[in-house]
């Protein structure tokens, strides 16, 4: 490939099979024999402008991009570029580039990706606000989605701008009780949910924090999912649970009061006695 106008100067056969053509005169009449004719519409720009950022910003010669490419046929295919800048001569700049058919592997990502998605959806619709650790060895994580009328809009959104997620936990526990703030630490600690994930669904940590109103109680649940490239990540969800803790105390409140009652022989109207939840 020569200078600014995009020219070929060779292409072999296997750059003729991936566009369909069924011969070297064949390739040049359909792609006029230029990079842009090897290239879809509406990725030719970004690609040009990928390829001189990486030479520009790297400091190197080569470049990598994937893009689009439109077969004799009419398919659209993907194709993985690498270039390798040769240099100049006194009229041209030279370039050697190689191609191959990236597809399936790219729909197979795409498919991929589409899957977690549905499976993230699936696993937080119960939660207020959702983090997404992408790896939890190198703790890089995401907000998902926070539902902004809840308690964890602020600290979701301060808390995300850290760049590890136990850091972002270690600021979030400033919102803890303090008499849960070390649990709760070291529940979201990245040996606890690698351990407490490898064979469970769900794996929760309670907390309460302290309100205007009074405490409430939540709970950070973590699920694994498969990530790209073999990693670890985490679906991370925060949920109100003081209805919950509220219904279970009130449970256990009678079933105590009726065995209280058995014991001595009370009567089982007490059953009826209103409860309030301790905080």
């Amino acid at each position: 490939m020569a200078d600014k106008s995009n020219e070929l100067l060779y292409a072999n056969k296997a750059v003729c099979d991936i566009f369909g053509c069924e011969s070297k005169e064949d390739f040049k009449k359909f792609s006029g024999f230029t990079l842009r004719g090897m290239i879809h519409p509406d990725d030719y720009s970004s690609v040009c402008d990928s390829v001189e950022k990486q030479i520009h910003d790297n400091n190197t010669e080569q470049d990598f991009v994937e893009y689009r490419i439109i077969r004799k046929d009419g398919e659209i295919r993907w194709v993985n570029y690498y270039g390798q800048y040769m240099g100049t001569d006194n009229e041209h700049s030279l370039c050697f580039v190689f191609i191959s058919d990236n597809t399936d592997m790219h729909r197979q990502a795409e498919s991929d990706k589409a899957v977690r998605s549905t499976v993230i959806e699936a696993l937080t619709k119960v939660y207020d606000s959702v983090w997404l650790i992408n790896d939890i060895q190198t703790q890089q994580f995401e907000l998902f989605r926070v539902d902004e009328q809840m308690v964890h809009l602020i600290p979701t959104q301060e808390a995300v701008k850290i760049k590890k997620y136990y850091d972002a936990f270690v600021f979030y526990s400033k919102l803890v009780l303090e008499q849960d703030h070390q649990q709760f630490l070291d529940g979201v600690s990245p040996e606890s949910i690698l351990k407490n994930t490898e064979n469970k669904l769900i794996y929760s940590v309670p907390f309460r924090r302290v309100f205007d109103s009074g405490i409430r109680h939540y709970r950070v649940e973590f699920s694994r999912l498969d990530m790209p490239g073999g990693k670890t990540g985490i679906v991370t969800g925060f949920k109100d649970v003081d209805e919950e803790v509220g219904k279970n105390y009130k449970l256990w409140y009678q079933f105590y009061m009726l065995l209280k009652a058995r014991q001595f022989g009370g009567p089982l109207s007490v059953l009826k006695n209103k409860t309030k939840s301790p905080h």
